[in-house]
């Protein structure tokens, strides 16, 4: 991917190339207005009330609170998604 490519256009891109990866998401209020948050992979979806969320993570200790569509990987970045209680 081209530098500053964002985190959606990776996912999408990802899920063309493979067909049994899947995810959706929600939007959120984020700093450049709306974006969207990971809310389903493979059909595993966040459990609101069981305060279950998919967490973004770049390599791969470090959480990253950001928009996917704002949010830009840099080269060689490991990008992991980890389902938790927040």
């Amino acid at each position: 991917m081209p530098p500053g490519t964002v985190l959606r256009t990776i996912l999408n891109e990802a899920a063309m190339s493979d067909p049994a990866y899947t995810y959706t998401s929600g939007c959120v209020l984020s700093p450049n207005g709306l974006g969207g948050l990971v809310t389903c992979i493979d059909g595993l979806y966040e459990d609101t009330s069981e305060r279950m969320y998919w967490m973004l993570y770049e390599n791969p200790k470090h959480m990253r609170l950001a928009s996917i569509d704002d949010f830009q990987p840099q080269n060689g970045s490991i990008i992991t998604f980890k389902y938790q209680k927040m």
